[in-house]
């Protein structure tokens, strides 16, 4: 779970970043000064067709792997949520007080969530018979 979390994070923190620096080096870099920038950007319009488009394809590419850079993290989200889910469920139907406890307490956890089966934790809990993980859940 931790290397897991520690994963998104640092997805999240690096395609942030990606993102700035993609957008600082398509406006002119953010280093330039205004008259370098200036400079610059008269430059591609006064006949650079080909830095114009490979400015705009490198736009272009690093929005791409943003947007797939988050369908893959909220994919990860998503599996990590059912995996947890999974875990609750299991502890549930054992009986076990302590790990129910334990993922309870944990970042990701939604007791109302349920399975593939339309079937929450308690109701699970409840198939089992144990009555402290019950009072837990409610």
């Amino acid at each position: 779970d931790i290397v897991m979390e520690n994963a998104i994070h640092q997805h999240e923190v690096t395609s942030r970043s990606n993102l700035k620096s993609s957008r600082s080096n398509s406006a002119g870099g953010s280093v330039m000064s205004g008259r370098s920038r200036m400079d610059a950007d008269s430059e591609l319009a006064g006949g650079s067709a080909l830095g114009s488009a490979a400015a705009s394809a490198t736009s272009a590419l690093a929005a791409d792997s943003a947007s797939r850079l988050q369908v893959i993290l909220s994919s990860a989200k998503r599996r990590r949520a059912e995996l947890l889910h999974m875990r609750l469920c299991f502890a549930c139907v054992k009986g076990e007080v302590g790990k129910v406890r334990a993922l309870l307490n944990g970042p990701a956890s939604d007791v109302h969530a349920v399975d593939a089966n339309g079937r929450s934790a308690l109701h699970l809990a409840a198939c089992s018979g144990s009555v402290s993980v019950i009072e837990l859940l409610v």
